[in-house]
């Protein structure tokens, strides 16, 4: 679990880190959104399978941010987080916000665009 913790923040970090590749930053507020928001294909307090399917998605978006960032942006993102961790600095609720907050939003894309799409078929 600790681990699983110290990814994230890793990728927290990268997703602020300045000089992150576009692609980094993506790939890592996908995994993190999904990593903590609330809505999730499987709900996280499904015992083994809830937690399973986060670390599945938080390690393959870190072995892909791996692939595809400079080393240095990935030791910088790693030594900060390793402070952050020291310090005990919970970087939790101001991503779980964040995170929860692009998920109500996609959701409300998702619902606006299905109901002008089923009005729009009712019209023509």
């Amino acid at each position: 679990m600790e681990t699983m913790q110290r990814e994230a923040v890793i990728i927290w970090f990268l997703l602020k880190h300045p000089q992150a590749p576009w692609y980094t930053r993506g790939i890592a507020g996908c995994v993190l959104i999904y990593v903590l928001s609330p809505v999730q294909l499987i709900p996280s307090f499904i015992p083994l399978i809830g937690l399973a399917d986060d670390l599945l998605v938080l390690s393959a978006g870190a072995w892909l941010i791996r692939i595809l960032t400079p080393a240095r942006i990935i030791q910088d993102a790693r030594a900060r987080a390793q402070a952050s961790m020291k310090q005990g600095e919970n970087i939790h609720p101001q991503a779980a916000r964040t995170a929860t907050f692009a998920a109500v939003i996609i959701i409300w894309l998702f619902v606006t665009a299905w109901v002008s799409v089923s009005m729009l078929r009712k019209i023509v």
